[in-house]
Formats: structure tokens, sequence, C-alpha cells
């Protein structure tokens, strides 16, 4: 989320290279090709929550589909649709290719490094204690930066962050919820169909887009700074955690390596066509008729 905070995306008539796509997210893809695929096993039999948290829960959040998405639009929206469009397809690859190198050097050092080192998993009473001191570690965070974000009144920044910080695990946590519905398919005729589509990850990645496009929306329209200021924070904490390129681009590896890799294909084209027309037809539409009728 620090990470997140310290991107401009606002300077587009400076360098367009912003909206490609940040460190940040090709990090985020680097290292799920670790935890998400290559020793996802390995982590695993040590403890099924560890994988979930830095799968899920680590990498999701480091890597944001929202605000990539947004600061795409939002350079088409304001005439920069060459550098736009250009953001888009670089982005993807490069996120893809970051992943494929997260996997290639995984597989290089399970290989050679550590294959037959990794920890046994421990018993359940000890799982039992980590765990517990895990959630307590967790909530005295939470706790912190909720307290912060009221007292820290001094440096609009610095709240901004303990706002977004205080907001962020929601977004994770709803993000991780909807998961549960990848695997499903789609419920047609009280028959389930496309299961290989994972509709959990695509409707976290669509809710938070909309999320998006209405805050950023309401910051172009409202004069009062303080409630900018709130818009932003939850932009960096709710949306950001809860949409995930990293995870996106890991189930497209998956349905690549799968017997139709067309798939992948598929599910690309159809996240990135929703969330691009949700956010012109919320954030672009309003825009651009305003300025129409001011000339």
């Amino acid at each position: 989320m620090l990470n997140r905070a310290t991107t401009d995306l606002r300077g587009l008539g400076k360098g367009w290279t912003n909206i490609v796509l940040s460190e940040r997210e090709q990090v985020g893809c680097f290292f799920m090709g670790w935890v998400g695929s290559v020793l996802k096993k390995d982590i695993t039999d040590i403890s099924p929550l560890l994988a979930i948290g830095l799968s899920t829960g680590l990498m999701g959040s480091i890597t944001t589909f929202s605000s990539w998405n947004q600061s795409v639009v939002s350079a088409i929206t304001h005439g920069y649709v060459l550098q736009g469009i250009c953001a888009l397809f670089i982005g993807t690859k490069l996120a893809q290719t970051s992943f494929l190198d997260g996997m290639q050097t995984a597989k290089l050092l399970k290989k050679r490094a550590f294959c037959n080192d990794l920890p046994q998993r421990s018993s359940e009473n000890k799982e039992y204690k980590v765990q517990c001191i895990f959630i307590l570690a967790s909530l005295l965070m939470w706790i912190g930066t909720a307290v912060l974000s009221i007292l820290d009144v001094q440096n609009p920044t610095r709240k901004k962050l303990w706002m977004g910080c205080a907001v962020g695990p929601l977004g994770t946590w709803m993000r991780w919820f909807l998961s549960h519905l990848n695997g499903r398919g789609i419920t047609i005729c009280s028959r389930p169909r496309f299961k290989w589509f994972p509709v959990g990850t695509f409707l976290a990645n669509l809710v938070a887009v909309i999320a998006e496009a209405g805050m950023a929306l309401y910051q172009c329209r409202t004069p009062d700074q303080s409630m900018k200021l709130l818009m932003e924070s939850f932009q960096l904490g709710l949306p950001g955690c809860m949409s995930t390129v990293s995870s996106m681009i890991s189930e497209m590896h998956s349905l690549r390596e799968g017997s139709k890799p067309w798939r992948a294909h598929v599910y690309l084209f159809i996240t990135i066509f929703s969330a691009m027309a949700s956010s012109f037809a919320i954030f672009s539409t309003p825009i651009w008729i305003l300025k129409t009728k001011h000339g």
C-alpha cells in the first residue's frame, strides 16, 4: 500500500510511462510466480493458511487492477488516447512476462537450493497457536492504523496512508471471499456452465473498478479538500486491495497450460473490456458531457 501511494497517476503530460505498469505490479506478478505457482504446493504442505496469505493476501494486494485501469481510462479521457492504448497492451505483457520470469527463477531455486530443505508441516496445536498470534498482531496493527487515521491531522499524506491501511484489509477479505466462486461456473438454466472461468476474481476486479471510477469522478467534482482526501484514502485501500493483477495473470497461466489455451485470452478480453466499459460509463462520460457543455 505504501508503494501504491508513491505512484503519481496524474503526471500524464510529463511522462505517460506512469500508466504502463508500475514496479509494484511487476514485483507482485514476479513473486506470484513463486508463491502462487511453483512453490504453492510446498508452502501449502507447511501451512495452507500461509499459502493463502502469501498469494491471495500479500501478492494479490501488492498488485492492483483497479488503479491501473483507472489511470489508463484517465489518460484516454484527457486526450492521451495513444498512450492509454499502448499502456494497456504493454502493461498486460509486462505482467505476464514478470510472472513467467518469477516461475523460472523459482524452479531454478527449488531445483538447486532448497528443494529438500523445506520444513515439514507443524502439528495442529502449534499451527493453531501461530494463527492466534498472527490474528492478534494483525488486529493490533489494524487498530493502530485506525487510531492514527483519526489522530494524525498534521500531515495529509500520512493521514491518507493510515486511512488506506485501515480499510485495506476489508478489500483483501472481500476478494478472498469472492475467490470461493472460482470453479463454480455461471448457472444457466439451473446448470453450472463455464466452470473454467474465474468468476470470483473477475467480480472482485470489476466491483473494485466500478468503485474506483466512482470515487475518481467524485474527486473531480467536489471542491471539499477533506472529502477528496477521504476518497483518495478509500481508493488507496478498498478497491486497491480488492482488485488484483497477479492473481489474474496466474489464472491466465493455468488456463493457457490447460487443454484449451484460448480460454486465457477470452478471460483477459472479458476482464479488460468489462473494466474499461464500466470506467468509461461512470468516469469518462460525465467529464466529456461537462466539457461539451462548457465549450
